[in-house]
């Protein structure tokens, strides 16, 4: 699983938590990503079925000592002529606005993270 999927799945909802969600279905909400994280990769494993994973024995959390990668929030991964790259985007006043591309999805995040700290100003 690449950086860009590491979180999919996964919503951060205004309120602060987190939900997952997948084909429009809610899974569950949480205060600590790496719940909804531990909860994904076990729903996956028994293919989106509460029953089969309740019946399973828990597994212990990997996430929980784990140095998470940066969110991919109005991060999008592109290809284009055999290269990727990764655009920020955001809409603004219903529209969408374009923060540039960049070579690495750390740069991107970086980049993003400066623009939301300025209240995305550039």
């Amino acid at each position: 699983m690449g950086i860009i999927d590491f979180y999919k799945y996964i919503v951060k909802q205004k309120d602060g938590t987190y939900a997952l969600k997948k084909d429009n279905e809610w899974y569950g909400t949480y205060d600590d990503v790496r719940d909804a994280l531990h909860d994904r990769d076990m729903l996956m494993e028994c293919d989106w079925d509460f029953t089969e994973m309740n019946s399973r024995d828990e597994k212990p959390n990997k996430y929980l000592d784990m140095e998470l990668p940066p969110s991919r929030r109005y991060i999008t991964e592109k290809r284009q002529n055999g290269k990727v790259y990764y655009t920020i985007r955001k809409s603004i006043d219903g529209e969408s606005v374009y923060f540039g591309h960049f070579k690495s999805f750390y740069e991107a995040a970086k980049r993003r993270d400066e623009l939301v700290k300025n209240n995305w100003r550039r």
